[in-house]
């Protein structure tokens, strides 16, 4: 069976919907076939569509992806003095943006492990695209001449298919990898003090990527960028924004811990920060400390409580390890366990054992703090 019969099949599955294509002519079940999958060949009925489904004119992009530097260098010097030669029927779109989006990654409704691997890899490198480089082409089309299929029932996206031949392009944009680009860290730091549209991308990079390699001083810069909002903050802005609550089930009768701070910078950036950007958040952990520990001393208990939400009390933890208001939660805990975990504590109470057990993990929890 060959290839492309599979693939139809697996389109016809998954992508098209056959009632409705089975009411369609040839012509349109073409077309249908290829907006599903990308693959079917157009030219027989490209005359017929094209009939049906003109386009009128203008500015269209395509983007294309490369996998490899030789791909690349092949398809750049097949560009003879601005014109490219398109030996079958391609799709192009009015909007640059969609066109950019193939640049990045290579699009397919059929994703084969290369393809997954490839997007596996590019999410934890923090890079911005998969593959070798990335083009985006523009051409200026003469009306009734490529098929706008948004005039039709089959647009999954903006898309305009240009039949083969000779064509007059631009390259209006090129796409490297962020390792390629920025052999040199610092030019990546020079982007970003040129307000760079990719700012958060390079940032996300860099931090999964290159981590190691940074100064502190380039970690700082990394923490100014990201956190600026934050290191603006007032003081009584970080107290009011300093949660500690038991929210209560009153029809269980039990209760979640909840306690949220403003923000806590992750440990492995307040390591690597200079003695004076890890200065000046010592001084925000203190204040948010000292709010926290005001808070947890009102708690007296914290019996009956089967949910909690503390995730920002452990990165402080992580942190502040000389956290005040750490210790006086555990010091609660550690009463709270001793105090139900007596002998006949449950059926005093009337309450569940699975309740119970519920109420002693999270204590337990809160004590390996």
């Amino acid at each position: 069976m060959k290839l492309n019969h599979i693939l139809n099949e697996i389109s016809y599955g998954s992508l098209i919907d056959k009632e409705k294509y089975n009411d369609l002519d040839n012509a349109d079940k073409t077309l249908y076939r290829y907006t599903a999958d990308s693959i079917s060949k157009i030219d027989h009925y490209f005359s017929e569509l094209l009939e049906r489904y003109p386009f009128k004119g203008g500015i269209v992009f395509r983007g294309l992806h490369f996998d490899s530097q030789e791909q690349y260098e092949k398809f750049i010097s097949n560009i003879n003095n601005g014109f490219l030669e398109l030996t079958e029927s391609s799709s192009w779109t009015r909007f640059k943006e969609t066109a950019a989006d193939f640049a990045h990654t290579k699009k397919s409704y059929f994703p084969t492990p290369d393809l997954m691997n490839a997007e596996s890899k590019r999410r934890n490198s923090g890079e911005h695209m998969t593959g070798y480089a990335g083009v985006v082409l523009k051409t200026n089309i003469k009306p009734n001449i490529a098929i706008d299929v948004n005039l039709s029932e089959f647009a999954k996206e903006d898309e305009i298919i240009l039949p083969k031949g000779k064509y007059k392009v631009d390259i209006v944009f090129k796409a490297e990898p962020f390792n390629r680009k920025y052999t040199n860290i610092q030019t990546a730091f020079d982007d970003l003090k040129r307000g760079d549209k990719k700012s958060k991308q390079i940032i996300e990079w860099l931090l999964l990527s290159k981590f190691d390699e940074l100064s502190s001083s380039q970690i700082d810069a990394i923490i100014k960028y990201k956190y600026d909002v934050i290191l603006k903050t007032s003081i009584s802005e970080l107290k009011d924004n300093v949660i500690v609550d038991l929210i209560k089930d009153y029809k269980l009768n039990t209760f979640e811990l909840k306690i949220d701070t403003p923000f806590i910078l992750p440990i492995d950036l307040y390591k690597r920060a200079s003695k004076a950007m890890q200065t000046k958040f010592d001084k925000m952990y203190n204040i948010i400390d000292n709010e926290l520990n005001a808070k947890i001393l009102k708690l007296e208990s914290l019996e009956n409580v089967i949910h909690m939400n503390i995730n920002d009390l452990k990165q402080c933890a992580n942190s502040y390890h000389h956290s005040k208001a750490i210790k006086s939660l555990k010091a609660i805990a550690v009463k709270t366990y001793n105090k139900v975990n007596e002998k006949n504590y449950a059926k005093s109470n009337n309450i569940p054992l699975n309740q119970l057990t519920k109420t002693l993990e999270i204590l337990v929890k809160i004590m390996s703090l």
